[in-house]
């Protein structure tokens, strides 16, 4: 799994044998108050009968930091 940061979006890609475990993830990174679930990739299963994900999230502003 990688994970980058990148002019203010947060990009993790990897591979994962457990398809329940892609699901927990995907439904952690969607009610995370700092960031917005702004793509997800494809999502296949390779091979070896790994998952591949990607997805990327925006860092969310919050009114109290604007100027």
């Amino acid at each position: 799994t990688t994970i980058s940061w990148q002019q203010g979006t947060l990009e993790i890609k990897g591979l994962t044998t457990s398809i329940t475990a892609l699901n927990a993830l995907e439904t952690s990174l969607r009610q995370d108050a700092s960031f917005h679930l702004n793509q997800r990739g494809a999502t296949q299963q390779d091979a070896q009968g790994r998952w591949q994900f990607e997805y990327q999230l925006t860092r969310k502003v919050s009114d109290e930091h604007v100027l």
